[in-house]
């Protein structure tokens, strides 16, 4: 989202840096664009308390420094991790804070950081949720009055998930025309739940031997993936294939989209699923509902069912007709609600109007 929005606000004229607390592609990217790109950590940082106070110190020195540098005027912040480095790195200036948060804060932090981050929150001038549910918590959560908040809805560049390639993944990674593939793109961590994805796949190979599951992302939790997958003996059926980049090719190769997560605020990876037309299976919980009609726009199954998750994959493999209906339904809903071009727009008029209230 914030590469995306970046980028757009840029080609509007303007001037956006990205600064992230962790080093990662997303800001190369930016980099190779012509932006302008400062991550504050290339490798954690270990030790007792006194370190890691240092450390925060000199993040929000380098911070202050950027502010400084590129003559900032608003700084929009994601996460309360990223509001609370703003709020001190902006202290004494007139720099305007804006906060967005992309799941529900009582969901994702615990009671310490919702006391802190609530303080943020409070001292921002403008706190936007990805979904209405989420802007909503935050008069209930961190205490933000209703005129300081409101929902911007994420979007996605359609065109750029849409267009046909001539790229061939499955040749590239030495699958065979017929095999059916089934891909989930997502960081590795608890809250995303791809133990859940791996668990179904072991009943998905018993009806299609020629499966296979492709999990795109990084994070703590690959080793444990890695370990799931060959205790259910699927090395030959599920590929950890990492961060990347060229993700509209591996929709295009996709023959079902399945995310799993425990929860979301407003899934980006559905929405960019639905405009490549991939068929969806996703669980029935907070955030995915809000896009994923059951039996409309892809199916719904329970968290923590690999047996039901299965069942709903075969059934798409089985039954393609189907598979075409629900992600052209898909297709139509991402089209008319969730374009990049909506959501920079808003966007937009949220800091000219931070910035005018001077």
């Amino acid at each position: 989202m914030v590469l995306e929005l970046a980028t757009a606000l840029r080609e509007e004229g303007f001037s956006a840096s990205i600064c992230a607390i962790h080093d990662g592609i997303l800001g190369q990217e930016f980099l190779k664009r012509g932006g302008r790109y400062y991550p504050l950590i290339k490798h954690e940082v270990a030790g007792n308390v006194v370190s890691r106070f240092s450390a925060l110190v000199k993040r929000v020195l380098a911070v202050r420094k950027i502010l400084i540098a590129e003559s900032i005027d608003v700084i929009h912040a994601q996460h309360l991790s990223a509001l609370f480095l703003a709020s001190l790195a902006k202290s004494f200036t007139r720099i305007k804070v804006i906060y967005t948060e992309h799941s529900r804060p009582d969901i994702v932090y615990g009671r310490k950081i919702l006391i802190i981050g609530g303080y943020c929150a409070r001292r921002a001038d403008h706190c936007t949720g990805v979904s209405a549910d989420i802007a909503d918590s935050f008069k209930s959560i961190l205490g933000v009055v209703p005129q300081r908040s409101s929902s911007i809805l994420n979007g996605i560049d359609i065109e750029r998930y849409s267009k046909e390639t001539d790229r061939d993944i499955r040749a590239e990674m030495g699958f065979a025309a017929a095999d059916k593939i089934v891909g989930c793109i997502g960081n590795l961590r608890h809250e995303k739940n791809q133990h859940q994805l791996i668990e179904a796949f072991s009943s998905v190979v018993t009806s299609y031997p020629n499966a296979r599951l492709l999990l795109v992302g990084g994070g703590e939790y690959r080793s444990r993936l890695e370990k799931a997958v060959t205790e259910k003996g699927l090395e030959r059926n599920v590929f950890l294939l990492g961060p990347r980049l060229d993700t509209p090719d591996l929709y295009a190769a996709f023959d079902v989209y399945c995310l799993t997560s425990v929860f979301e605020g407003l899934p980006l990876t559905i929405l960019e699923a639905m405009a490549a037309k991939c068929p969806i299976v996703a669980t029935d919980v907070t955030g995915i509902r809000d896009v994923v009609h059951d039996g409309e726009t892809g199916l719904l199954v329970p968290l923590n069912d690999p047996e039901r998750t299965a069942q709903a994959i075969v059934c798409l493999l089985d039954d393609p007709r189907l598979g075409r209906s629900l992600a052209e339904s898909g297709r139509r809903l991402v089209s008319e609600r969730y374009s990049l071009r909506a959501m920079a727009a808003n966007y937009r008029q949220l800091y000219e109007r931070v910035i005018g209230n001077g």
